[in-house]
């Protein structure tokens, strides 16, 4: 009888991608390590380095939901690194105070360790989503 082989990292990306796209949150947070770090791109609206699930949720995730409205975050490529996955992603979304649209290619590096993201650094066209909060 063989055992059942754990989750690789780009599997554990794959979902999050799957479970943010269905709104389950909850299920994006059960991939992080307690102590994860977001590192926003620098220069973007509400950029900076967050801690921990809570400061998260509350600076990245809150933000995109009351700023944002039809966001999709569609990963076109990973690229496996062992301890550190690449997702090439399309992004978009509409700015709900503007009505102005933004659309752009980017990245997320998830670096783990224990099979936990301990490490999001998301890469971004800032210039296009601050764009699209100036009214």
């Amino acid at each position: 009888m063989t055992e059942p082989t754990a989750k690789s990292n780009v599997e554990t990306v794959r979902g999050l991608y799957r479970s943010f796209a269905d709104g389950d949150l909850d299920a994006v947070v059960d991939t992080w390590d307690p102590d994860i770090e977001l590192i926003e791109t620098e220069g973007l609206i509400g950029s900076g380095t967050f801690r921990g699930a809570d400061e998260i949720r509350e600076n990245v995730f809150a933000g995109l939901a009351n700023d944002w409205e039809d966001v999709s975050v569609v990963p076109e490529r990973y690229v496996d690194g062992g301890d550190s996955v690449v997702a090439l992603i399309d992004w978009s979304g509409t700015n709900v105070e503007t009505g102005k649209s933004a659309a752009f290619r980017g990245a997320h590096v998830f670096d783990f360790e224990d099979r936990k993201i301990v490490r999001w650094t998301s890469y971004a066209d800032s210039a296009l989503f601050n764009e699209a909060h100036r009214a």
